[in-house]
């Protein structure tokens, strides 16, 4: 079944304007790391973050997870479990005219190859492998919530 994959700003903007957005968000484990993206754009923008994107229309759930991980750190990643499903409000999005942007989040554990090398795509400044345990302090409440779900280990200062 064919997906459609662009959507045009106006409509986009339409779209965070007016309703929720179903999404994937990756758990992307490396051995014994975690990778995170410093992410460049609204909302939780220059926050670490995990990979994630909207599911297109007529794409399966595991599809997009493959895609996601293919195209916001270049490699193929396995799903290991899902984690359930988030709700992320945020006060802020991309159109300084939009006031706010509704995510509903289907959460992902998914694991990489030990020896592979990712790279940011245009929505990341940066991707990190972060070492476990990770300080909570350093992330986004939505990414703690994903973590502690995933089993990962967490710390406090």
């Amino acid at each position: 079944m064919e997906t459609n994959t662009h959507i045009d700003e106006e409509t986009w903007k339409t779209v965070v304007s007016q309703m929720p957005i179903v999404s994937v968000d990756l758990v992307v484990e490396r051995g014994d790391d975690i990778i995170l993206g410093r992410r460049v754009n609204p909302p939780a923008e220059d926050e670490w973050f995990v990979p994630g994107g909207r599911v297109h229309k007529n794409e399966t759930l595991t599809a997009a997870v493959s895609r996601v991980g293919s195209e916001e750190l270049g490699v193929d990643v396995q799903i290991d479990r899902r984690l359930g499903v988030y709700e992320h409000l945020y006060t802020e999005s991309e159109f300084p005219s939009v006031s706010s942007k509704h995510y509903i989040p289907i959460g992902y554990k998914v694991t990489i190859s030990e020896t592979a090398q990712f790279e940011a795509d245009s929505q990341h400044s940066e991707l990190s492998a972060f070492r476990t345990p990770i300080a909570t302090e350093m992330l986004h409440e939505y990414v703690v919530t994903y973590l502690a779900d995933a089993n990962i280990e967490l710390t406090t200062a």
